[in-house]
């Protein structure tokens, strides 16, 4: 969601469909540009009291404090943090709340979209603990993963 500075008062209206949300990639800012804006801070808590913790940052994007300008191209970013698209997952530590299908889906979404294997493995641990899959299967996982790399 990339929607200048009204992301928090989306996830408020849209609550009803974030139950059945698993994850979510938000374009947060850490410098406000916006009237209004929330600021990463704002939206961390938000995210964390409907049961989503950060998972990865997919982008951080840095721009150089005036009057700095890095070999004579003000696009050369400098080391303050503007804004970032960061992944929001459904809390790890709470996978009980998860019906088998989500836990599926999550392990889905972790794997194709987040390239996030070392999530993907504790999903499987999961589903082995919950017999959805046999024990070790996180092994030949991780060596199937190994083969590709």
């Amino acid at each position: 969601m990339d929607v200048q500075g009204a992301e928090l008062g989306i996830l408020k209206n849209g609550s009803k469909t974030l139950k059945n949300c698993l994850a979510m990639q938000l374009e947060v800012s850490y410098f406000l540009l916006y009237e209004n804006q929330p600021s990463f801070g704002e939206i961390d808590v938000y995210m964390r009291t409907i049961g989503f913790v950060p998972h990865l940052f997919l982008d951080v994007k840095r721009w150089s404090i005036t009057p700095t300008i890095i070999n004579n191209n003000f696009r050369v970013p400098g080391n303050q943090l503007l804004e970032s698209d960061i992944v929001y997952v459904k809390d790890p530590l709470k996978l009980f709340e998860l019906n088998d299908i989500q836990l599926k889906k999550l392990a889905i979404l972790a794997h194709y979209s987040f390239n996030s294997f070392d999530y993907c493995t504790f999903l499987i641990l999961e589903m082995e603990r919950r017999n959805m899959l046999s024990a070790g299967s996180h092994k030949k996982y991780l060596e199937k993963l190994s083969e590709f790399k």
